[in-house]
């Protein structure tokens, strides 16, 4: 999947104010956090937090590699989270960012719609 076919669907995200779930482990750092795309442009996304707080994402990097799956479950995440049955299942747009080093794995980013 390339750069623009993200947009795509994070712009669709953004039309629809599609609420997300943004889980990321990269480079030591993890998270995870309920958000929303608040802005979309040629090389990045913008994600905003229910309580004000912004994430900026580049897309533009050659070496990125993105996926998307269709909707299935969440089922370890709907627990922590407390979702609702009908958010259990979410699309998902992952990111695998090379690793720093001479390891082979990659450090990854999901994005994942919950439907409301």
């Amino acid at each position: 999947m390339n750069p623009e076919e993200v947009r795509l669907i994070l712009k669709g995200w953004l039309e629809s104010q599609s609420q997300l779930v943004l889980v990321a482990n990269i480079f030591r750092f993890a998270a995870a956090l309920r958000c929303k795309v608040s802005g979309v442009s040629d090389s990045w996304v913008e994600l905003s937090t229910i309580d004000g707080g912004r994430l900026a994402i580049d897309l533009s990097d050659p070496e990125v590699i993105f996926r998307y799956t269709e909707p299935r479950e969440f089922a370890e995440l709907s627990a922590k989270l407390g979702l609702k049955p009908a958010q259990r299942f979410a699309a998902s747009v992952t990111a695998l960012f090379p690793s720093e080093g001479e390891s082979a794995e990659c450090e990854s980013m999901m994005l994942m719609e919950l439907v409301e």
